[in-house]
């Protein structure tokens, strides 16, 4: 069943909207301390992919190789971000997929276009994307956020598409 957006919980979008806002904001590491120590990050290499151990993967990382692409990325010596990437997500068309399940946990479903650009000189690179957030009551709400990221996937429109560089997408 699918729940319309005014059910959403408004914690839930505004906590959607605060992890785009920290990756275009670049502070990576306060993004990497919205995961649940179980969290993980996946954007499927092929449109329809199911199951990331039977399908070639663009990213496939629980949090420690996300915490590792992250220190790379703040480390000023990733060639691949050299300048880094200046990002800005457009997040729309916030929904949950599903009822909670009985521990709290919610998927939620967005539509994010992701602009990036390497500065002067660079052409501007859209993706539009579908992105599911698998979302669990945090343990400790009251010292940051209500929420905490136990899945991530980000769906590329045109995946089938060659990409220069994605070593900026989170």
């Amino acid at each position: 069943m699918t729940v319309t957006r005014s059910l959403l919980d408004p914690t839930v979008v505004d906590f959607v909207h605060h992890e785009a806002a920290l990756l275009d904001q670049r502070h990576l590491e306060d993004w990497l301390a919205l995961f649940a120590s179980d969290g993980l990050l996946w954007v499927p290499g092929r449109a329809g992919d199911v199951d990331p151990a039977c399908h070639v993967s663009i990213i496939y990382d629980h949090l420690p190789q996300l915490r590792a692409r992250v220190t790379r990325l703040l480390s000023g010596k990733e060639t691949a971000q050299d300048p880094p990437s200046r990002t800005l997500r457009a997040v729309t068309n916030l929904r949950v997929a599903a009822e909670p399940d009985p521990g709290g946990e919610v998927t939620v479903e967005s539509v994010q276009v992701l602009y990036e650009t390497r500065g002067v000189g660079t052409a501007l690179l859209v993706l539009p994307c579908r992105v599911t957030h698998r979302l669990r009551p945090a343990a400790d709400s009251r010292r940051g956020p209500e929420w905490a990221i136990v899945s991530k996937r980000i769906d590329l429109l045109e995946v089938e598409r060659h990409f220069d560089n994605l070593a900026f997408l989170l």
